[in-house]
Formats: structure tokens, sequence, C-alpha cells
């Protein structure tokens, strides 16, 4: 079973990958999410896959969507970025937002352990020296998987 912290739940990269989670069960989990401003599909996605944390991008998405769930941790901007990244719970980073936002969430997850997927070309193209200098720091050596 693997534990997928997903960035970008929203999109369309993450709705396919929500797509595939829900036809493999037995395969895969999401223990993490964020999304940005889609919050009626948002909480579509929290009910169903029921993640133990969220990260929205504005703060007063927090406000509505915590009475709703309050199993829940929720978390916002760049921060709550950073913390789906690196939950501690999930095996796998799935970087599925825009542009280089997902540059530090990357950073902290190769930190924290995680295996990474990045389905976006702006983090290795912005930063891949980093990128990749981290991952190498982290496992002793760079392993394509």
């Amino acid at each position: 079973m693997k534990k997928i912290n997903l960035l970008g739940a929203t999109g369309s990269i993450g709705t396919q990958t929500l797509e595939i989670v829900r036809e493999h069960p037995e395969l895969f989990e999401i223990t993490a999410l964020s999304f940005g401003r889609n919050v009626t599909l948002g909480r579509k996605i929290i009910q169903e896959f029921k993640p133990k944390a969220v990260s929205v991008q504005n703060k007063r998405d927090v406000e509505k969507l915590k009475p709703e769930f309050p199993d829940v941790r929720f978390y916002s901007g760049m921060e709550g970025l950073r913390a789906i990244a690196a939950f501690p719970e999930g095996d796998v980073l799935l970087s599925a937002v825009i542009g280089s936002v997902g540059l530090l969430p990357t950073l902290d997850a190769i930190e924290a352990g995680k295996q990474i997927a990045i389905a976006n070309k702006e983090t290795l193209v912005t930063a891949g020296h980093l990128v990749m200098a981290a991952a190498r720091k982290k496992r002793g050596g760079y392993s394509p998987c």
C-alpha cells in the first residue's frame, strides 16, 4: 500500500491521480492533499478520500471547511503545501502544482525521506540542481525510479 501526499488535488493531474486511487484502493491511499480555490470540488474529495491533512490556498477557506471535517488537520498557503509534502504518514509526494510553487514542498519531502513524483517540469527546470543535490544527499546517491 502506497500512501500518497498529493499537491494539486483539484487540477487535471490531481483528479487523474484520484481516479487511479479510486480504481485501486488496495494499492493506494491519499493521506494528505492540497488544493487551491476550488472548495466545492475539494470538499467532495475530502469526503470521498478522507485524508488526515488538507491544505488550501486561502486561510478563509480553512475556516469554512474545519467545522465540516473535525478530524482533518487543515493548513493554508505555502506553509500548508510544505506541511502536506512532508506529512509523516505519507510515503510518496505527488506534486501536481503549477509552476515553481512545488519547489520548497519538494525539498521538504526529500528531507522527510519521501519518494517524489513530480508531475510538472517547472520544479526541475527552475531548480533541478537543488532538487537533485538534495536527493543525492538524502539517499546517498541518485537513482531514478
